[in-house]
């Protein structure tokens, strides 16, 4: 793997585990049965999964390098762990009658540290990588009979990305890029949940943007199951694919791959 293809992969690797570790609104738990907020009504939930995803696409994160082809399975995410210095990670979703809000804060910083062979010299590759994705959102329950929930939302979906790199010592020219790409797409989407009886439940869930990106699709389908008023476990298969060019920077990923977690109702 060359020096290129590395911090790539590096960059691409730092994003797949801030959401493969990630709190998310794309399965958020409904709030049916939490505890209200004192005084407002409002129930709310908060949920904690892993998502066992990999990663292909194109990226050029880092111009003026070129565009590198990258392939990322679940272990090649897992060997990110190591390089991560900070990270948070929280989703508030709530709801009141018919109406719903959420909130999605995403934000992972890395600094992993390599040593390479550049014409026969050992050089050390000094990288960092910072990602950021936020999503507040709106949203109404439009259906609530019969043992079918169907809800849709409507918001906006922010995110950075900052990365660099650098040689030392510094035996090319330059030795050390940095970029920060920021952008912000609307977002529509929407929920269906079927009971398939007292406890267990199907779940389809998804979302889709435009502006900044191209275009982007978050959508999940799964199985969950309630274990008591308080807590739901499930399990599933997610997709997420962004799609962002903007001048010399490049950013077409699809990730996807099973994930399992537990609702908490407050």
């Amino acid at each position: 793997m060359n020096i290129i293809e590395l911090r790539q992969s590096t960059v691409l690797g730092s994003l797949v585990l801030g959401w493969m570790l990630a709190s998310s609104p794309v399965l958020a738990e409904d709030a049916d049965g939490s505890q209200p907020v004192p005084g407002s009504g409002w129930q709310v939930d908060v949920v904690s999964y892993l998502w066992a995803a990999g990663a292909s696409g194109t990226v050029r994160t880092l111009p003026p390098l070129p565009p590198a082809t990258i392939d990322l399975d679940f272990g090649d995410t897992v060997k990110s762990l190591k390089d991560l210095d900070a990270g948070l990670i929280a989703t508030v979703f709530g709801r009141k009658d018919r109406l719903l809000f959420m909130v999605d804060v995403n934000w992972m910083k890395l600094s992993p540290t390599q040593t390479l062979d550049l014409s026969g010299q050992p050089v050390e590759l000094r990288t960092k990588s910072e990602t950021l994705s936020l999503l507040p959102a709106i949203g109404y329950r439009v259906l609530d009979e019969g043992g079918q929930k169907v809800d849709v939302y409507g918001g906006f979906k922010f995110w950075r990305m900052t990365n660099s790199a650098e040689v030392q010592p510094a035996v090319v020219t330059p030795n050390r890029v940095s970029v920060d790409e920021t952008w912000t797409d609307l977002t529509v989407g929407a929920r269906v949940r079927t009971d398939l009886s007292a406890r267990s439940y199907l779940d389809a869930i998804a979302f889709v943007g435009t502006g900044g990106s191209d275009y982007f699709i978050d959508a999940y389908l799964g199985l969950g199951y309630t274990i008591s008023e308080r807590m739901n476990a499930f399990v599933g298969y997610r997709i997420m694919n962004v799609d962002r060019e903007n001048g010399d920077f490049l950013y077409d990923v699809k990730q996807k791959g099973p994930m399992f977690g537990i609702a908490l109702r407050f």
